[in-house]
């Protein structure tokens, strides 16, 4: 049994890129909390010649809306600002070129990165709105071929949070599940 629901696991990531092997674009985390899973598609992005892109307030979330149920309040897993995400990534030892940081509250932060592609998004924002957006976003700004993944993604559960908003871009998209994983991610392309 796994443990840490909502955590990527490296098999499960490297079957993700995997799917992306010949795409060209970069390689983006909206979310990236503390850069756990950044860290790791910043290697990823290192190997593909290419560049990461993290995507956060870095001060925490907003406050819910109606389709939150009051789940994380505003500030919650605020880790300091830019600055401190920067540490971070220091820590694991990451060169600073090798990445780059949109701060700002979702939509604002995509302001920085209109003229980018991608080849792989990640959105883990939780709450609805922020994730409906994120992945509106995503799919305008992906290469052919490309894949967005979503973390707290629950197929026959409760429709609440990131899970309500990524059921409602399946609905209203022409997209293919090409991965859904055991610990609730769900990874989608354009389909033809």
């Amino acid at each position: 049994m796994r443990k840490h629901i909502g955590k990527l696991h490296d098999s499960d990531l490297v079957k993700a890129m995997s799917l992306v092997y010949s795409v060209p674009g970069d390689i983006a985390e909206i979310g990236v909390f503390k850069g756990e899973l950044f860290n790791r598609l910043c290697g990823f992005a290192e190997a593909r010649g290419c560049i990461a892109h993290a995507f956060d307030s870095f001060v925490g979330m907003e406050d819910p809306t109606g389709n939150d149920d009051g789940y994380y309040q505003r500030g919650r897993f605020n880790i300091g600002g830019p600055r401190a995400f920067v540490t971070f990534m220091d820590s694991y030892k990451v060169d600073r070129d090798r990445y780059a940081v949109h701060p700002g509250f979702i939509p604002d932060c995509f302001a920085t990165a209109r003229s980018l592609s991608f080849a792989f998004v990640y959105v883990d924002v939780d709450h609805y709105y922020p994730t409906l957006v994120s992945a509106l976003w995503a799919f305008s700004h992906l290469r052919p071929g490309g894949v967005v993944g979503f973390d707290d993604y629950f197929s026959d559960g409760p429709s609440r949070l990131a899970s309500r908003a990524i059921k409602q871009v399946l609905a209203m998209s022409n997209l293919d599940i090409v991965l859904e994983t055991d610990n609730h991610q769900l990874f989608v392309r354009t389909g033809a």
